[in-house]
């Protein structure tokens, strides 16, 4: 009997791939850092788990990984790059040091699908002065640079050189389009980081005509505006690559209240529509803490026929027609939500909210009703109709604050938990 037990024991106990994938679906959506356990389970796990974290390499990088350059770099010494990088040759020798150089069992670099820029580079920050170069390594008088731009921020523990950070850049990228990567998502959050120096060339390097195809065939977007970042000449230049977006999530806090010269937060927003009407294959639209200049923007989604999902948070509604003019427009949307907003009242939203209620022979209604034939949710709730608003900035400022107010989607998902029924202004629709 005791012979039976042992042999019991002996006995490898497999679960299959796919069932494995679910379990770690279920992880990565409720608690991401319980993967780091489950690469130390067994091999097939590892091989699992692996492509998940390295999809979005920087998504818990908020404050700089080091760590993960240095992987990156090191997997760049195994490609024998011979490659004339215009950087001077300290610099260089640290990018390409052949003692960093490791085996590894996956190739990284190729699983990369998810890209948050502003965490990368201040990654990179770190890398930098981990190595130290502005004391030891770099001298900064040796650079062949011809760009004024280039200059050194002193802060209280290093000085970094701008030029570097934008060399070392376009390396990490350059390493990218050599395997292949085409990014699915990317993530523009300048208000989510503390940045060790200011450039205003900062992202730029992601428009180079060299990494376009990193880019090219984006399908989902989130972009933050914040203060001078990303700049006019970035908007510009990236309306022109992205046309394929699917899924368009815009935050514009203050955008409209910061005062900046020479016209310059019109320029942007008209520069933000631009990218807007831009998008052929729009599906998801979200608007995120915008104050001045939300009617144009939703007056910008005019064109697009396949939206399916309008989001509003957070959000002051200016105008109601055009907003009314898009749910007319939009035969196929399927998903409506304006979430804690200011300036709309019942009035603005109750021939909407009739028209699906109230399933009548009136044949005036008939064709608003066809229209929205499609939705399958509803949500407007925690709206404030009327509020003193004559120190809009106070009142941004403090809600912009709130918990996970700048975590993406999660004050969304913590509002909804609760839904409240105003005026009968919520319609769930199975």
């Amino acid at each position: 009997m005791v012979n039976f037990i042992k042999n019991e024991i002996k006995v490898p106990f497999h679960i299959p791939s796919d069932i494995i994938e679910e379990i770690l679906f279920f992880i990565q959506t409720n608690d991401i850092k319980t993967l780091y356990s489950c690469l130390l389970l067994n091999r097939q796990w590892c091989q699992l788990v692996v492509p998940i974290l390295w999809k979005h390499p920087f998504y818990y990088a908020q404050k700089g990984n080091s760590k993960l350059i240095s992987t990156i770099l090191s997997l760049s010494n195994n490609d024998n790059n011979n490659d004339n990088d215009n950087i001077n040759l300290s610099l260089k020798k640290s990018l390409y040091n052949k003692n960093n150089k490791k085996n590894f069992t996956f190739d990284y670099i190729s699983m990369i699908k998810h890209l948050h820029y502003d965490f990368m580079i201040i990654s990179i920050e770190e890398w930098y002065k981990n190595v130290n170069y502005n004391n030891n390594s770099i001298n900064n008088n040796s650079i062949n640079d011809n760009n004024n731009n280039s200059f050194t921020t002193t802060t209280t523990t290093t000085t970094i050189n701008n030029h570097h950070i934008s060399l070392i850049i376009k390396f990490i990228l350059r390493l990218f389009i050599k395997k292949s990567v085409e990014l699915n998502s990317l993530f523009i959050l300048p208000n989510h980081v503390y940045w060790n120096n200011y450039n205003l060339n900062r992202y730029m390097e992601l428009i180079d005509p060299e990494f376009i195809p990193l880019i090219k065939n984006l399908k989902f977007l989130y972009l933050e505006i914040y203060s001078y970042y990303p700049s006019i000449k970035f908007l510009q230049k990236f309306s022109s690559i992205v046309n394929n977006l699917e899924i368009l999530h815009l935050r514009t806090p203050l955008l409209g209240l910061m005062k900046l010269p020479n016209d310059m937060e019109d320029i942007m927003a008209k520069n933000l529509c631009t990218l807007i009407k831009s998008q052929t294959r729009l599906k998801e639209f979200k608007l995120i803490n915008s104050i001045k200049y939300t009617s144009s923007f939703i007056s910008s989604l005019s064109s697009n026929n396949d939206l399916q999902s309008l989001i509003l948070l957070n959000t002051k509604i200016d105008n109601i027609n055009p907003l009314w003019k898009i749910l007319m427009n939009s035969t196929n949307l399927e998903i409506f939500k304006i979430i804690n907003c200011v300036g709309l009242n019942y009035d603005h939203i109750s021939s909407f909210y009739n028209n699906n209620n109230n399933n009548n022979n009136n044949n005036n209604n008939i064709d608003d009703i066809n229209n929205f034939k499609k939705l399958k949710l509803i949500i407007i709730e925690k709206n404030q109709s009327i509020i003193d608003i004559n120190d809009e900035l106070k009142f941004w400022i403090i809600n912009r604050y709130k918990k996970g107010l700048n975590d993406c989607g999660l004050l969304e998902s913590g509002r909804l938990l609760n839904v409240v029924n105003i005026n009968g202004a919520i319609l769930n629709k199975v």
